[in-house]
């Protein structure tokens, strides 16, 4: 019985240690995760100075890009002759009906 005992003991003054240092290591992680008074004045005091001293920067405005216009299509060389050729003999056709018309008139 004294080694039931003993064993007892020994598992108890274990597990007594395990939370000691689970208590030792919680607190550590507390502290560390809330800075101290000390700790806020200086992160709040360096922003404030550091903004203060630098003039905010200046941006540019963003360019537009200009739309880009097409280029009237080109017309092939025989086709820009056929067009030349057609405008001629309207031309020619159009002064022929008009000479004719005023003969007409010319008569009556």
């Amino acid at each position: 019985m004294d080694d039931d005992e003993g064993d007892r003991s020994r598992i108890e003054k274990a597990i007594e240690a395990v939370k000691d240092m689970a208590s030792s290591i919680t607190d550590a992680a507390k502290s560390a995760a809330t800075p101290s008074e000390e700790e806020k004045m200086t992160v709040v005091d360096v922003p404030l100075v550091a903004d203060a001293a630098m003039p905010m920067p200046l941006v540019a405005p963003k360019k537009r890009k200009a739309r880009v216009k097409r280029a009237p299509m080109k017309t092939p060389k025989k086709a820009a002759a056929a067009q030349k050729a057609t405008k001629k003999t309207a031309k020619k056709s159009a002064k022929k009906s008009a000479a004719k018309k005023s003969k007409r008139a010319a008569k009556r």
